[in-house]
């Protein structure tokens, strides 16, 4: 009875009947395989369709492999002693049209990988290194349109010189999307983004993106086109950032140094402030000061808190008028003493006990 094994597909296991050059054999024991060289060729015993072609050398199996999915996909290539994929790979789908073109060393992805769409137009491009991101990929939609682009630094790919900026002056690029529609505009320059604008499905500006050599400015947009949010990197570190409503007016102003934030600044719709907060680490602990306020103005509050969000000595807060209604005195996050003002006198002056019981004067 012919040896046989069992592949995994989608549909459960597969019962497949092997041999190498008329001999039957069973991948799965060596001992069939052992001191055979040729191509072993596996079929479906229910269907007698072709399932994989591989090499074996001397009972190892090196070179040569093709194999087909339960999709009906057959992926044709060649591996090494490890048995991983080395050299050129192709991929085709059920109809026998050509999908992948890829390259490999040692189970590694290298140089120009190529992949189409079913009507044969190219749907990505990409160079790759062992072990790293792709350092630049062009993808485009069935028609043909630009949809992606990914610069590296110099010219790695078909059709990259001229969409990049390498041919000597700026690129204007114009990206769609899989249907075909707008989706953007970008700028290139010695494959360094200078620009891009990506829009939204009617149309609109849905982010922005400036670059100035190691200054960014990042730019979101409100579903009407206008800001609602622009950041400044310098490197890869933030420098500040604003967050504006529909009406303009902003709600939000945030500036760091050194990657660590410092200040920050918020306001309500009707443009007055709402807080303003300071980091202070020039000593140890980092004290957090802030200042809250009113919709109407007045101040509604100070507070000191550590990092952990802890309070730090004295605390206030205020009436709806902006006069003093409270003091709080903390010492390593425990409340020691609470005064209470009406009118600019003290009513109400208390010390506590750490647990938060208050002391009898």
């Amino acid at each position: 009875m012919p040896l046989a094994f069992a592949a995994a597909t989608a549909a459960g296991a597969a019962v497949l009947d092997c041999e190498i050059d008329g001999q039957h054999v069973n991948p799965a024991n060596g001992s069939t395989t052992r001191g055979k060289t040729g191509i072993m060729k596996c079929v479906d015993r229910e269907t007698r369709k072709l399932v994989r072609e591989e090499e074996y050398r001397d009972g190892k199996a090196v070179g040569y492999r093709k194999s087909v999915d339960f999709q009906g996909r057959t992926s044709v290539g060649s591996y090494n002693a490890q048995g991983n994929r080395d050299g050129d790979f192709k991929q085709y789908d059920a109809h026998g049209t050509l999908i992948a073109e890829e390259r490999y060393a040692n189970g590694s992805q290298i140089g120009v990988q190529t992949y189409f769409h079913p009507n044969g137009q190219v749907r990505r491009r990409t160079f790759s290194e062992p072990g790293k991101q792709a350092r630049a990929s062009i993808e485009y939609n069935d028609r043909g349109e630009l949809m992606r682009l990914r610069c590296a630094d110099k010219p790695l790919l078909e059709g990259d010189r001229p969409l990049c900026g390498f041919d000597g002056r700026v690129s204007e690029v114009t990206f769609h999307t899989a249907k075909g529609e707008l989706a953007g505009t970008a700028r290139y320059e010695n494959g360094k983004l200078l620009a891009a604008k990506a829009l939204t499905a009617s149309g609109t500006l849905a982010r922005s993106e400036e670059v100035q050599g190691e200054r960014r400015i990042e730019r979101q947009h409100h579903p009407d086109g206008t800001l609602r949010l622009e950041t400044v990197i310098v490197g890869r570190t933030k420098q500040s950032e604003r967050e504006l409503a529909k009406s303009g007016q902003p709600v939000r102003e945030t500036r760091w140094q050194d990657g660590r934030v410092t200040e920050e600044t918020q306001w309500y719709l009707n443009g007055r402030m709402k807080s303003r907060t300071h980091w202070d680490r020039d000593g140890d602990p980092v004290l957090v000061k802030a200042e809250e306020f009113r919709d109407n103005g007045k101040l509604r509050a100070r507070t000191i808190r550590d990092e952990r969000r802890s309070y730090v000595g004295l605390q206030q807060t205020y009436d709806e008028s902006g006069a003093l209604a409270s003091e709080s005195i903390y010492e390593k996050g425990i409340l020691v003493r609470k005064r209470s003002f009406k009118d600019g006198r003290v009513v109400a002056d208390d010390e506590y006990y750490e647990d938060g019981s208050r002391k009898d004067r």
